[in-house]
Order: C-alpha cells, then sequence, then structure tokens
C-alpha cells in the first residue's frame, strides 16, 4: 500500500476528529469562512488543520536539522 504524506495527514485528522480532539481555534476559524454552515466548516477544518501540521513539521524540522 502506498500512501503520500498528504493522505497521511488527512487520515491523521479523521482520527482526531473520530475520538472527539478539535482545535478551537481552527475550528472558529473555519466556521468564521464558511458562515457558520458546519457541514462546510468541517471540510474547512480539515484543511486547516493539515495545513497546520504541515507547519508544525517544518518548524520541527528547520529547528533540528542543522545544514
Amino acid at each position: 500500500m502506498n500512501f503520500n504524506s498528504d493522505e497521511m495527514l488527512h487520515a491523521a485528522v479523521l482520527r482526531e476528529m473520530e475520538r472527539g480532539e478539535r482545535r478551537d481555534g481552527l475550528w472558529a476559524q473555519a466556521l468564521s469562512a464558511t458562515q457558520m454552515d458546519k457541514k462546510k466548516a468541517t471540510a474547512k477544518y480539515i484543511e486547516l488543520r493539515v495545513q497546520s501540521m504541515k507547519d508544525d513539521m517544518k518548524t520541527f524540522i528547520k529547528g533540528n536539522i542543522k545544514i
């Protein structure tokens, strides 16, 4: 089975959501961006959360890998 990083990040977000985990700040951004439409906000939240994970990984790599 072949997974790319975006697919793995989306799966990780889905697992978080299934466990009831949510970043309230990102959820508020998603609601705001979708005029409080909860179905659309869920999709937007996933997009925002995946991007936040990517940003966290970049920060971690920059802080821990010396070139």
